[in-house]
């Protein structure tokens, strides 16, 4: 019985010591095959509800809950295969106070440099000062960075710097913010040893998010050069990036696609988007092309908004573009040049009780008030036998980057200048900046009117006596006398640029959409310099040309709104061919620089409204009859120019078909509107005497079929093409509704 009991409680022992064995195991195997990135030797993670874990793992990882992200093993196991690997494994190559990863010596640490050298996974967070991560891994390697909140600067070199690999991924996990500094100096010499960017790799790149949650946030500064570059193909998703720096914000050599997400580019001193290479790879494709997918997308830049060695697609999504002046952040801003202007009043509507100011403006946010003080006056002893007549003369400074004005008169108690309150004032009308002097010809009532002639310094025969000049500039002349010996557009390509849907506005010092056809490309040929824009809501606002194509500029449809610019829309051809078009414009609106084009402006489908300080639409085609074609759509096209044309031709144009209301002053250069191979048989003309606010409204049968609300005070010779039997008329109050343009069609 002794022995029997002695057996028993050994028995009871061996089990229990096999028991505890197998929970040690346990315990063991799962400690080895998980990484906690909030384990208490690190630092806080940023969001509370975000805790990484990760085993041997892809990119692409499975997420367990919305509070736990988990990658499962794919990529990386795969990849350490590579004659650059080691080999996988459950267990962890290395875990420190920033970096965390399941890749077995996937990277080395020297100081504060870590240099990854395998394919997979690499958690970074925390902080890390004057440090850096460099990419150094096979030629087929995938290496992911996954930021969990990190702060990282360095003053020597790049922060981020991939040298080889097949691509590197950058990805901020949702709900946290990351930042990236480039503490350097501004680069002032090439130094192949450091890289471009804050952000720099000669690699493939991707920027996106990880997880899921509120957008990641990642903010990347370059002080020394550019914020994010890359010599491959680069790709930004799903995050919100902030890319700041002194030179090109964004930067990728081959291509640079932005599918989702927000994105801000910042250049204090350079290009907000840049492609470089336009050459063809070993698979045919072609490079060097921005494409905007989708996502909201703001580029503040110096110089140009996206400068493109090919093409710029714009497929969706929202993209706001500000250059030079108009970006709030250009270091160097272009300041205002001024030219010294003359206002001309004849004794009868002179008093030493009146004063006078110019509203210059753009738009209702961009305007300058300018005072005009005295200068001198001249007696104009006329010819012989005729009465002598005396001038006063005023001066003052007047801005070079406003394109229209309004002349207001004050009496002496209006001592604030006041666009509700004042004496009198001209209509709104476009500076002509070929010209120095608006000479007043008559006041009425609170209206006043005038023209833009030269001013001549006193002499034997009076000041003043140079008349209105013959014409202004013109579609062949310059147009920004501001230009400068860089490139400010908004948007510019080597190629094309192609605008097929999405929000588009542009605010620039130069051209808003610039496509180059005189440009030599890496790939053997010369650009096409086409523009086509075929969908979306397109608004411009320019000190050139709204959009301005080297080669054909089509547009097919969607919106396009040129609400401030030199001329609206240039092209070696250009084809209105669907889209609705309202430009506003200190000189033509519309202008074909071809001299042998059959249709230098071709206007088929669409509506198009004009309203132009130079001539509505002018084609310097000198092809007899065949300058302009007019086969459909529905337009309205005034020209308040002194001597200029609703529709200005070298040799005639066509009309077969829509419907065509045109406005242009009287005299001049106006019954070149009329230069129409069948007119008499097509159309109508009338002179009328418009006021601004007034309505000129065109009826066939009784049924009004179109009208405009008149933007100034003119007295036109208008003209209808569509019915030879419609009325002209101009009316204070019309019947039917116009949009918010002022206009209708019916």
């Amino acid at each position: 019985m002794k022995k029997i009991f002695i057996f028993l409680v050994c028995l009871i022992f061996t089990l229990t010591c096999i028991s505890c064995s197998q929970e040690v195991d346990d315990t063991s195997s799962n400690n080895q095959s998980s990484i906690s990135v909030s384990s208490t030797n690190r630092p806080a993670t940023p969001s509370s509800k975000s805790s990484l874990s990760k085993t041997n793992s892809s990119s692409s990882s499975a997420q367990t809950s919305k509070n736990s992200l988990t990658d499962t093993s794919s990529q990386s196991s795969s990849s350490q295969t590579s004659s650059s690997s080691s080999g996988s494994s459950t267990l962890p190559s290395k875990e420190d106070d920033f970096i965390t990863t399941t890749v077995v010596n996937g990277y080395v640490k020297e100081n504060n440099v870590y240099t990854i050298s395998l394919a997979g996974d690499y958690i970074l967070q925390g902080t890390l000062t004057e440090g850096q991560i460099i990419v150094n891994a096979g030629d087929d390697d995938k290496v992911n960075l996954i930021l969990n909140g990190v702060t990282m600067s360095n003053s020597t070199d790049s922060v981020i710097k991939a040298l080889n690999a097949d691509r590197l991924s950058i990805k901020a996990v949702k709900g946290t913010t990351n930042e990236i500094t480039d503490n350097r100096s501004v680069k002032t010499a090439e130094d192949e040893l450091v890289g471009e960017g804050a952000i720099n790799a000669k690699c493939d790149l991707t920027l996106t998010d990880y997880g899921d949650g509120e957008q990641a946030i990642l903010i990347v500064t370059g002080n020394y050069n550019n914020g994010v570059h890359c010599t491959k193909d680069l790709t930004i998703k799903k995050l919100n990036l902030t890319s700041k720096a002194v030179n090109n914000a964004i930067k990728g050599n081959n291509s640079i696609t932005i599918s989702s997400g927000t994105v801000k580019a910042i250049s204090t001193s350079g290009d907000g988007l840049k492609t470089k290479d336009s050459n063809v790879t070993s698979k045919g494709n072609q490079k060097g092309t921005v494409t905007i997918e989708g996502g909201s997308v703001s580029i503040y830049a110096s110089c140009d908004g996206i400068d493109s060695a090919y093409n710029v697609d714009v497929l969706g999504g929202e993209l706001n573009i500000y250059t030079n002046k108009y970006s709030q952040y250009t270091e160097g801003v272009i300041s205002d040049t001024t030219t010294v202007n003359y206002i001309k009043v004849k004794s009868s509507y002179y008093s030493t009780s009146y004063r006078y100011a110019f509203y210059f403006y753009n738009s209702d946010s961009d305007y300058a008030w300018v005072d005009a003080s005295y200068y001198t006056s001249a007696t104009d002893r006329g010819r012989p036998g005729s009465s002598s007549s005396t001038y006063y003369y005023y001066k003052l400074e007047r801005p070079s980057s406003y394109g229209y004005f309004v002349l207001y008169r004050f009496t002496a108690s209006q001592t604030e200048n006041s666009t509700t309150t004042y004496n009198a004032k001209t209509s709104s009308a476009s500076v002509n900046t070929s010209m120095d002097m608006f000479s007043i010809t008559s006041v009425s009532s609170s209206l006043i009117t005038g023209d833009w002639a030269t001013y001549t310094a006193p002499s034997q025969g009076g000041p003043g006596q140079g008349g209105p000049g013959q014409g202004g500039p013109g579609g062949m002349e310059e147009g920004n006398t501001d230009k400068l010996d860089y490139s400010t557009k908004g948007i510019k390509a080597s190629n094309k640029i192609n605008i097929v849907a999405g929000t588009v506005y542009i605010n620039s010092f130069d051209d808003s959409l610039h496509a180059n056809s005189d440009v030599l490309l890496d790939n053997g040929s010369y650009g096409t310099g086409n523009v086509n824009i075929s969908g979306g809501t397109v608004t411009l606002l320019s000190n050139d040309d709204g959009a301005h194509a080297d080669g054909v500029l089509t547009a097919s449809g969607g919106t396009i709104r040129v609400e401030r610019c030199y001329e609206g829309l240039e092209g070696l051809q250009v084809l209105c061919s669907g889209a609705n078009i309202y430009i506003v414009s200190s000189d033509d609106g519309i202008n074909s620089t071809s001299t042998t084009s059959e249709g230098g402006i071709i206007i088929s489908d669409g509506t198009l409204y004009v309203y132009a300080g130079g001539d509505g639409i002018d084609s310097n085609s000198t092809v007899s009859y065949k300058g302009i074609i007019i086969s459909g759509g529905k337009s309205i096209i005034i020209s308040n120019g002194p001597s200029e044309s609703s529709i200005d031709t070298e040799r005639g144009y066509t009309y077969t078909g829509g419907t065509v209301l045109g406005i242009g002053r009287s005299g001049g250069m106006s019954n070149e509107s009329l230069d129409c191979s069948n007119f008499s048989q097509v159309g109508v003309s009338a002179n009328l005497s418009t006021q601004q606010n007034s309505y000129v409204i065109v009826t066939v049968n009784s049924q009004i079929v179109t009208a405009v609300k008149m933007p100034a005070t003119i007295s036109s010779l208008s003209l209808f093409l569509g019915s030879s039997s419609a009325n002209i008329t101009t009316f204070s109050q019309i019947s039917v509704e116009t949009n918010s343009d002022g206009y209708f069609f019916a």
